[in-house]
């Protein structure tokens, strides 16, 4: 009950002191309960000797010591982790601009060649590059869902091909697909060239029709391929 009562008045992670119960009831069970309940040990009174309860009380004392010492060391490393989850963030925000950016500079190189092949190569680099902005642009919200990065390189690619929503429809047939940057960055590739080869080819002389992207993980857990 007195252990009870110490955690509700110092609710913290770590005692403000260390606990000893000196009992004249030998049992195991309320030993058990005692130092679940918060205590750092539990002396039965006939086995007590000036000496050994020098030695137990310094023994909590170092206990507690430690407990503090281990959450000082957890908390400066979460603050340390989240400074660097902020900082990457902010990398991934500024490759997107400058991805983006570079984009922009290609769109109007394009719309300044007056040759149309090369224009055309000029506009698929450009397409590419966005690919690779759109994957940086969900690390930087923490979200690299191929289900979701689909539909935003798909709608990137039908303003850049000026395909009319109507005439050709998106279908994106996948559940939630987290994946790291070394596989989003590849799938974004392939899933542009994909999507630019689809609108390009599939469609001639205004055909309507849909464009049915699906995926899934196959495998183990150990051997997973998407």
């Amino acid at each position: 009950e007195f252990l009870s009562q110490l955690r509700t008045d110092t609710p913290a992670e770590v005692p403000d002191f260390a606990v000893v119960i000196v009992s004249g009831v030998e049992s195991d069970r309320v030993a058990v309960e005692a130092l679940k309940a918060g205590a750092q040990d539990y002396l039965p009174k006939h086995r007590l000797t000036a000496e050994g309860l020098k030695v137990t009380m310094e023994t909590a004392t170092q206990k507690v010591s430690a407990l503090r010492a281990l959450k000082a060391e957890r908390d400066s490393l979460a603050r340390a982790l989240a400074a660097k989850e902020v900082l990457l963030e902010e990398v991934h925000h500024r490759v997107k601009n400058n991805l983006q950016m570079i984009a922009s500079l290609l769109e109007l190189q394009a719309g300044a060649v007056p040759d149309h092949h090369t224009a055309t190569a000029i506009r698929a680099s450009r397409n590419r590059v966005e690919a690779m902005a759109v994957v940086h642009d969900q690390l930087y919200q923490n979200n690299t869902d191929l289900a979701t990065h689909t539909y935003m390189l798909a709608n990137n690619l039908f303003r850049s091909y000026g395909v009319e929503e109507t005439r050709i429809r998106l279908d994106v047939a996948m559940a939630p697909l987290p994946l790291s940057i070394d596989r989003a960055m590849p799938a974004g590739l392939i899933l542009n060239e994909l999507i630019s080869n689809s609108l390009k080819h599939a469609f001639p002389r205004d055909r309507h029709g849909f464009i049915l992207v699906s995926g899934a993980i196959t495998g183990t857990d150990s051997g997973a391929r998407i």
